[in-house]
């Protein structure tokens, strides 16, 4: 399990530099790591759709933002939101919901409620450094201290070469990257309209129940 200071010592064992014994000491590596770990984090879970960071809400249309044209509701993007997986107008977020729009902090659809799953930077979601595999947690190490360098090493060189922060950075991505596609359950792509309609979907029709989603029926 994942935590601020044994990611600050991480960062700071790839630095080659003396680690901390608490998140308070008055050192200059710390208050330099403070000063990177919020925008790491935020680089590092915007980079890829980890397992452990997906949320999945429904949103209401906003009643303080009404569209004058196009669409005909908006949406307020959550303040965790960092990005968008799945887009659906059913809780099961199948089929997808393909025409929307994204413009100054809301989404814009034709149709109320949305179902939205995304990463999210909450505290119970990505947030969560309890979350977060092991994998992860050295490759926010790994970005956190090629960020840091810099200051707290003051040797450029460090940054460069085969063994340099840059490549340790990406090879630290690419093994969570990988852990995280290991992990992830199997899935397979959205049936196009086309393919639903050879099956019998007709949408708009009540749905008596069984496996289609709220808003078709199948036809014998």
């Amino acid at each position: 399990m994942s935590d601020k200071l044994s990611i600050y010592n991480a960062a700071l064992a790839y630095l080659g530099s003396r680690q901390i014994a608490s998140l308070t000491e008055s050192r200059e590596p710390r208050r330099v790591l403070d000063s990177f770990y919020t925008k790491t984090v935020a680089y590092c879970l915007e980079r890829r759709f980890w397992n452990f960071g997906y949320r999945t809400v429904q949103i209401n249309a906003s009643t303080q933002v009404v569209p004058q044209f196009g669409y005909l509701y908006a949406f307020a993007i959550p303040s965790d939101w960092i990005r968008t997986r799945k887009f659906s107008s059913v809780p099961t977020l199948d089929p997808p919901l393909i025409q929307m729009s994204e413009q100054a902090g809301y989404w814009y659809t034709n149709i109320t409620p949305i179902y939205v799953e995304y990463t999210s930077s909450d505290a119970s979601y990505g947030g969560n450094l309890g979350l977060w595999p092991e994998s992860f947690a050295d490759y926010v190490a790994a970005r956190l201290a090629r960020l840091a360098c810099p200051r707290i090493t003051d040797a450029q060189a460090k940054l460069m070469g085969p063994e340099g922060l840059i490549k340790q950075e990406e090879r630290a991505y690419k093994i969570a990257n990988a852990n995280c596609a290991m992990n992830e359950a199997v899935g397979f792509a959205p049936q196009s309209s086309w393919v639903r309609a050879r099956r019998g979907f007709v949408r708009g029709l009540p749905a008596p129940g069984g496996d289609e989603p709220s808003g078709g029926v199948l036809i014998p």
